[in-house]
Order: structure tokens, then sequence, then C-alpha cells
């Protein structure tokens, strides 16, 4: 029992931070559910792969199991040697068949099936809405994603000629070569002046960029379903199961696009939370959804009335930094701007003590009730605050959660500890880090990419060395030139010269390591 394709051309295994658990349990109990705390749960993946979304979670979460299962027995055996080296006793991935699996004794709390569903047969999506069904705890959640329509209808017309041109090719290096000339022939000969020739060069475009693991699998395999949401609503609800809601709240907050489009998409669908969403696909014309399913039983106590108050019951976190010094007290405009280059400008104080707030407990978090004292710290004594205030701010905290800037966690976090002495790196992330990789997962479940030297330090960070045993074993492999510093176009090999070079690069990559999460108490 194997998987050749993906023997022959393994997906890259990596994190998918909206299958985490967590934000899973977050949107649960955004809509009134009380699902298991992530740190103590049982949690199965539908296609693990090589395990890259389970391991990193595993290793967080010592205290939960997780189970992951997939056909391709190369992949599976490659997550059994990280397994092994990073000493997990918590997770086992399996080499089987979905479609095999039976109802367990136990149930699981958080069940995963990314980039799956879209590419196996029919029969075996049947059988990944019946293993939810079977194997989702009572006040489990399932998180399943797939390609849509509309947005897929246009995509579908570039794979359709792709896989034309690659006739019947089976050497993967042949069928991806030409799958290429035929996305790169799209782009040259689509007329622009019209409006199928602007999207046909607009889809090529997206799809030439992607690597060669994500096209073979995701646009030429033989199996490719993009459906309409109301059709895999339709299939769920056939077993018993429920639409909770996407990954993301940001994905589902149509108030996001302005009063006038959420009324008449309130008036479109009379308020049914299910045309609502069908109707958002038509308009946006998306492509992809990672939808949420609970048990049917369970969608009578789903509330989706979303308000500030709810977000007391919450630990927040937001990556936002503020782009110069500033007094938060004074009507100064300040721009904050988050990892992915997002900003947000405010002039409040009361907004911006918050915002500062933010950005000195990241990558931490604080509950509701640290957050409004720092913020009275920052401004007491400076700003008269008053209760309206505060309604405001709680407003404000609810806008940025619609829009991703701010981020709920059913669970703390601390930030690493930035005066450790002998800084530890997260052990997924150093053990990538070790093997020469330059993209690691974090303890936020992100995927982080770092320069060849940061990459070298992280290896070295196992919480043994000492900050002054760091800076000795940096000054040593540069001056044996496995490091390059570079003085006036002259590599630098004198430790006396290069030593306080590698003094400050140690204390900016500590503090980059800290602000990206790669670091652990």
């Amino acid at each position: 029992m194997t998987n050749s394709t993906y023997d022959t051309v393994p997906y890259e295994s990596k994190p998918f931070a909206q299958s985490q658990p967590e934000q899973l349990a977050v949107m649960a109990t955004l809509f009134g559910l009380h699902p298991t705390l992530p740190s103590r749960a049982r949690v199965l993946e539908l296609g693990c792969s090589g395990g890259g979304n389970l391991i990193p979670l595993a290793a967080r979460y010592p205290s939960a199991s997780f189970l992951g299962v997939d056909l391709s027995e190369r992949q599976v055996a490659s997550g059994k040697e990280t397994i092994s080296a990073l000493g997990l006793k918590n997770i086992d991935l399996r080499h089987a068949d979905i479609a095999a699996i039976k109802p367990g004794r136990v149930k699981f709390d958080y069940i995963i099936c990314h980039g799956v569903f879209s590419w196996v047969p029919a029969d075996v999506q049947d059988a990944i809405f019946r293993v939810v069904q079977e194997n989702l705890a009572a006040q489990g959640v399932a998180y399943v994603s797939y390609n849509t329509y509309p947005g897929w209808k246009m995509r579908e017309v570039i794979r359709d000629a792709m896989i034309f041109h690659a006739g019947s090719l089976t050497d993967p290096k042949q069928k991806l070569d030409q799958a290429r000339a035929m996305i790169n022939f799209t782009q040259e000969v689509s007329d622009e002046r019209t409006a199928f020739g602007k999207m046909l060069r607009e889809e090529a475009a997206i799809i030439g960029t992607a690597p060669d693991y994500y096209l073979f699998h995701d646009h030429l395999e033989a199996d490719n379903r993009p459906c309409y949401f109301r059709e895999f609503i339709d299939r769920a609800q056939s077993n018993r199961l429920g639409y909770l809601g996407e990954s993301s709240i940001a994905d589902m907050a149509p108030q996001r696009f302005g009063e006038k489009v959420y009324g008449v998409l309130q008036q479109l669908s009379g308020g049914n939370i299910l045309a609502t969403e069908q109707y958002m696909d038509f308009f946006r014309n998306r492509t992809f959804r990672q939808t949420l399913l609970v048990h049917a039983d369970t969608m009578k106590a789903v509330k989706r009335n979303l308000s500030p108050d709810l977000l007391r019951g919450f630990a927040l976190s937001g990556a936002l930094r503020p782009t110069r010094p500033f007094a938060p007290e004074t009507g100064e405009e300040v721009e904050f701007r988050d990892l992915a280059g997002r900003s947000v400008k405010v002039v409040v104080p009361l907004f911006k003590a918050m915002l500062l707030s933010f950005f000195e407990a990241y990558p931490g978090s604080l509950d509701y009730e640290t957050l409004v004292a720092g913020v009275r710290g920052k401004l007491e004594g400076k700003i008269n605050l008053t209760d309206a205030d505060f309604l405001s701010m709680g407003e404000l905290l609810l806008r940025l959660m619609l829009d991703g800037l701010v981020r709920l966690h059913v669970e703390p976090t601390l930030a690493p500890g930035r005066t450790r002495n002998q800084p530890l790196a997260f052990p997924p992330a150093r053990l990538a880090a070790v093997s020469g990789a330059l993209t690691f997962t974090n303890v936020r479940h992100e995927s982080i990419g770092l320069n060849q030297m940061d990459a070298r330090l992280l290896a070295l960070m196992d919480g043994q060395n000492s900050r002054e045993q760091l800076a000795e074993k940096l000054v040593e492999r540069t001056a044996r030139k496995e490091f390059t510093l570079m003085r006036d176009n002259v590599q630098l090999v004198d430790p006396k010269e290069i030593r306080p070079i590698v003094d400050q690069l140690l204390v900016e990559s500590l503090e980059k390591f800290d602000r990206l999460a790669l670091l652990v108490h």
C-alpha cells in the first residue's frame, strides 16, 4: 500500500498555522462551545505527509497526544526519523489509508485534514466525512481544507491546458517542464485587452510562481475536485456534521467590507450564514476554504453574535511594531506594522498605549485585565481615562481581530526569557537548523525564514551554551571562514577584529529570534 506520486515527488511538509488546535479552539470558544484545551488534547491528522504540521505541535504540547496518517510510506518514514531525533513520545505517524480508518474507542478533540480533500477520489472524500463523524469527540472540531468554485473555474483552464500539453508523460521532471512551458506560453499569448485574457494571464502568473512539488501535486494530479461551498456543506450535513465556521474569523466577516456590502449580503441571504458564505464566495471569486466542522448535535449550542465583551475571556497578542519611538500620551499619529508588512495608524493615546503593550509582550500574550492595567500604567497621570474609553478600546480590539491583526489564545503564551544566559531554540527549529535548513517552525506554528548566519547560530542554541560561549564559537568559525564577515571588501579572519562584530550580531540575532518566537524558556 503506497502512494507512488508522493513517494516520487514528496510534498514539502510544513506547519499550517490556520489548522493548529489552538486556532480551532479559539473559533469554537468564540461561537459558544467548550473545546478541550490544546495542551491536553488528542489530535488526529488525515494526510500528515512527513509530520511537518504535527511534529512541532507535539513538541509544543508534551501533555497532548498526536496521531498522523498518510498513504506515502516515504513521507511517513521521514517523519518518524524526525520524531526519533527529537525524542518525542506523544506522537505517532502511520502509513495507512484514510478509507481504512475505523471508529476508535477514544475520540479525538481535533481532526485536521489539510490539502487532501480536493485531491482524492469521491469515495475517499466520503471516507473523510465518515472518519470525522465516527472519531470526533462530542465537543470536538474538525478542520478540512478544499478548493472552491467559482475561483477555481479559471484556474481549471490553466490546469487542463497543462495536463493536455504534458500528454502521457510519466517522468515528473518532464511533466513539470512541459507544464511550465504551457504556463509561459499562456502568459505570452493571452490578450490583456479582453476580460478573459486578463484573467487568464493573471492566473498563469500566480501558478507560475509555485514550487515544483506544489505545481505537481496541486495542479497536475489526476484527482483535483473543486466544489462549491454549498456542495461541501450538503455532504457534511448528510454525514451528521454541521458548519461551525472558517479557521480564521477574518475569512467570515462580511462587515469588514463596509456596511453597504454587509447589508446587501444580509438581505440576500436572509441572515442565513450558509447562504451568506456562498454569496461571499461568488462576490470574492474564492479559490480555497479552510472549514471547521462539528457534530450536528453540537450546532444547537453555537452562538454567532460577536461583541467586545467576548474578548475578555481570551489571552491576546499582536505583532504590530511602532515604526518610530513615541510618547503614547501625545496626539501625534503613529504607524504600527506587523511581520507581514500590514500597518495601522493611530492617534488616540489609549489605542497607542494598547498597541505598545502588545508590542512589549510579543510573542507572548496578555489577558484582558493585564492589558488594561498596562494601558493605565502608560497613561496614568497624563490622560484621564473613562469607562467609555475602554469601551472604545474593546471595539478596536474586535476590529483588529476581524482584520487578523490581533490574535486570540485560549491558553496564555509566554514570551521567551530575553535575559536567559543559555538561549534555547524551539527544538524542531534547532533540529532543522542543524540539518542546514533556512526555514523553520516557531512556537506560534508559523514558518520563519532566516539567513545562513542566523540559521547556524540557531543550531548552537541547545540551552547548554552561554552567550559568551556562543560568541566564542561564532568567532572561531568565522576565523576558519565558515562564516563570512567583510570590512572594506576584505574578509575578516583576525579574532580580535571579529569579536566586537560578533558581539553585536549576537545581540541583534537573539532579539530577532525572540521576536520571531524561535526561543523557548
